[in-house]
């Protein structure tokens, strides 16, 4: 008999993410920009906002506590004397715990339809970016931010100067990288005149 489907809170979707990446994800940011490009896969908004390591939920991280406090996820912290490109001291790693894993067990069999978008999003991002590493996947999610609040397109000359408005420092080069990047996860269209475009 198949469980009754519930609508997904964010703390289901973390565990779900958590587990298409392999059960376990490295880095604060990291979880923080495949939620990011989880919730597009999902058309759905997981409260990410613009932020200075690019977009950021205060919804996710509250789940990801929750999902530890709750016994679902385990929390592991490694002292970094220079973690380049991130926002912590400290280097946080989530693990599906057992109990974490029979949750996510029941979520694929009554949400069976969100699991798919929720894994093929993961799984898009790892194939681009197999180590997930957390410059590029901010770089990334910072430009499609970007496109995404231009409905007309914009040019990727001009994609430095308007990141500049939201306090991001992206270079010409690391622009070009993303791009080619968001257009292989197939959430732009290639760049024309007028630069690239987000894909409807």
């Amino acid at each position: 008999m198949d469980s009754p489907q519930r609508p997904l809170t964010t703390r289901d979707t973390v565990l779900l993410i958590t587990h298409a990446a392999g059960d376990e994800v490295v880095g604060r940011t990291v979880m923080q920009k495949l939620a990011y490009f989880s919730g597009l896969g999902l058309n759905t908004s997981l409260g990410h906002r613009a932020h200075f390591y690019g977009p950021y939920s205060s919804k996710v991280e509250d789940a990801v506590g929750n999902a530890v406090v709750a016994g679902e996820m385990r929390e592991m912290v490694e002292r970094m004397e220079d973690w380049y490109g991130g926002p912590d001291l400290q280097r946080y790693t989530y693990r599906l715990t057992p109990e974490g894993k029979e949750r996510v067990d029941r979520l694929i069999e009554s949400n069976s339809g969100e699991w798919d978008r929720i894994r093929d999003s993961v799984h898009a991002v790892k194939k681009v970016l197999p180590t997930l590493d957390q410059k590029t996947l901010s770089s990334a999610a910072k430009t499609f931010l970007i496109i995404s609040e231009s409905p007309e397109g914009v040019a990727m000359a001009d994609i430095p100067s308007l990141a500049k408005k939201l306090g991001w420092d992206l270079e010409p080069e690391q622009v070009s990288k993303t791009i080619e990047l968001l257009k292989r996860l197939d959430l732009i269209s290639t760049p024309g005149e007028d630069g690239p475009g987000k894909n409807q």
